[in-house]
């Protein structure tokens, strides 16, 4: 399925066309599935040898010197490749755990079924972090192509579900909105996180704490009306 959509992606949000490594995973069971769910993380990161390397202006200006210079590192900020290589052989990586904890959680929900093999994933800023591991320092220009890109993304797929795994990311999302839908897009902390499996206020209901995880249980056992 995720090469159904490329040409019109590509032609409606130009950005994909300058780094179509940056175009969204699309499975295949995305369209048959009766929960349909949009994951959005923060951002893809370079090879620690690209630290505090690449510009914004030289990413968003200078594209063809920017692929260049990073070619042999374009793999590993794919993301269709990620998803691909975590459905592989590599599910047990560390780098993976975000994706293994929010299946874990989802096929509590869902018994035999699995997130990635019927969500839409992709990475919220569309420019990688400056350096390895960090959270990227995100200018006006990152904030709004990133908006841009999310908006045509949720006006194409119309998905049931909208989940931020990225404080940072929603909160940029929700500055660019007079008011968010609560029911339909919601955050959860990095699946990663200590937050994933530890109670607190921030993520509860109704005066009770939740983890991370019982949060993200909640939204997509929630119907959107």
């Amino acid at each position: 399925m995720q090469t159904i959509h490329d040409d019109d992606l590509v032609k409606n949000i130009p950005h994909l066309k300058k780094y179509p490594n940056y175009l969204p995973f699309i499975s295949e069971g995305y369209s048959n599935s009766n929960k349909k769910v949009l994951i959005i993380g923060e951002s893809h990161y370079l090879h620690k040898k690209y630290n505090d390397k690449v510009s914004e202006t030289a990413w968003y200006d200078n594209h063809h010197n920017t692929n260049q210079m990073l070619k042999d590192n374009i793999s590993g900020m794919n993301t269709r490749a990620v998803i691909n290589d975590f459905n592989g052989s590599s599910r047990t990586i560390k780098p993976y755990r975000i994706f293994l904890n929010l299946e874990s959680a989802f096929s509590q929900v869902f018994p035999y079924r699995n997130l990635f093999k019927e969500c839409i994933f992709i990475n919220y800023f569309q420019r990688p972090a400056e350096r390895n591991g960090a959270s990227i320092i995100a200018s006006k220009r990152d904030h709004d192509v990133a908006f841009a890109n999310i908006s045509e993304l949720v006006s194409r797929f119309n998905p049931d579900k909208v989940i931020f795994v990225s404080r940072k990311a929603f909160d940029s999302y929700k500055s660019n909105v007079p008011q968010v839908d609560y029911k339909k897009i919601n955050v959860v902390p990095h699946p990663a996180s200590a937050w994933w499996n530890k109670k607190t206020m921030k993520y509860g209901l109704n005066n009770e704490p939740s983890t991370g995880r019982e949060k993200f249980i909640r939204i997509i056992s929630a119907k959107n009306e």
